[in-house]
């Protein structure tokens, strides 16, 4: 009761997609090179989505690798046009230098995944089947999201301005990954080749 994220005993899931979505060529997170890997420069990111209660409306989240900065959508639905339109209207305040690759796992609000390239001009690379931890940086914010917003939260009462504030906070949260900086600090400190963020 007095952990910061209170939950019931895990039971053990099976996939139940009985369809199969179809996707086009994808590269996998295994062939991603060792400079992401080693997060060497800004601007490769990873996406993820955290469900509603009612299963209609989401949260798109995006973390850049290096500053651990962070980015909160609302979505109207988890279906891949809202997922990609989200991630495009995001990084597209980046130039494209600091947008240089989209890790995702491969959930069906992923298969615009072309488009969000065609767009931004990036690279998608996408974790093994049932390995998320293969993006554990905003798989570990999410954790930090839902401390704000626990499970059966319905995310359609929330405003976009409270989803604001709590960006807010966890990019001005201290991390030990960081040496305690914040990841806004990590992100001034890279210099005046990235714009403000907005």
């Amino acid at each position: 009761m007095y952990l910061a994220r209170q939950h019931k005993k895990r039971k053990k899931k099976y996939p139940t997609r009985k369809t199969k979505t179809v996707w086009g060529q994808r590269c996998s997170i295994l062939d991603r090179p060792d400079d992401i890997n080693l997060r060497k420069n800004f601007g490769h990111w990873e996406s993820d989505s955290v469900e509603s209660s009612d299963r209609k409306c989401a949260l798109n989240v995006l973390l850049e690798r290096v500053s651990r900065v962070c980015h909160i959508t609302k979505l109207p639905s988890k279906k891949a046009l809202a997922t990609s339109n989200a991630i495009c209207k995001k990084l597209s305040i980046y130039p494209p230098s600091a947008c240089l690759s989209i890790t995702y796992d491969n959930g069906s609000e992923n298969t615009e995944f072309k488009k969000v390239e065609a767009i931004l001009k990036n690279k998608s690379y996408f974790c093994e089947p049932y390995h998320s931890w293969e993006k554990g940086a905003v798989e570990q914010i999410n954790g930090l999201i839902r401390r704000y917003y626990p499970k059966k939260t319905n995310f359609s009462k929330v405003s976009h301005q409270q989803l604001k504030k709590v960006e807010e906070q966890l990019n001005n949260r201290p991390r030990k990954c960081l040496g305690f900086k914040t990841p806004n600090e990590v992100y001034n400190e890279l210099g005046g080749a990235l714009p403000i963020r907005i």
